[in-house]
């Protein structure tokens, strides 16, 4: 079985140009975990998850002595801040085992999928592979 029988087509992205605020409203929209960044050209830029975000602002909120941000401060903080830009991705012609294995020797649980030009076809997930081997 490849990746492209299983994988979520088409995913949710955003440009690396947009604020966290923008990145979480797009999560929170469409009930994601994890958000692929794109660049003006549509390839990967990065991804981010939505602990990425939860972190960096408690992380912020916790090293600024109390200082109160306003929700345009918050607003103007750039996707790129807290974005992994370092991305593995798998092509679409890759195995569900390939998936299995990059989730647990990277500790992650979200692979973008490309496919023979590095174009974003989809994402896969550990809950997708989940939900593959439950219905087996």
């Amino acid at each position: 079985m490849y990746l492209s029988d299983i994988m979520i087509s088409d995913p949710v992205t955003i440009p690396v140009t947009k604020s966290i605020q923008e990145a979480l409203k797009v999560m929170r929209l469409h009930k994601l975990s994890h958000l692929i960044i794109t660049n003006e050209d549509e390839s990967l830029s990065g991804i981010v998850a939505k602990q990425d975000v939860l972190d960096y602002l408690y992380n912020l909120v916790a090293n600024t002595t109390g200082k109160t941000y306003t929700a345009m401060e918050v607003n103007s903080f750039s996707i790129k801040e807290v974005m992994t830009t370092n991305i593995s991705f798998l092509r679409q012609d890759a195995s569900i085992q390939d998936a299995i294995h990059l989730f647990a020797k990277q500790h992650i649980s979200c692979v973008p999928v490309v496919n023979e030009n590095d174009k974003l076809v989809g994402i896969i997930t550990a809950h997708d592979v989940f939900k593959y081997f439950d219905k087996k």
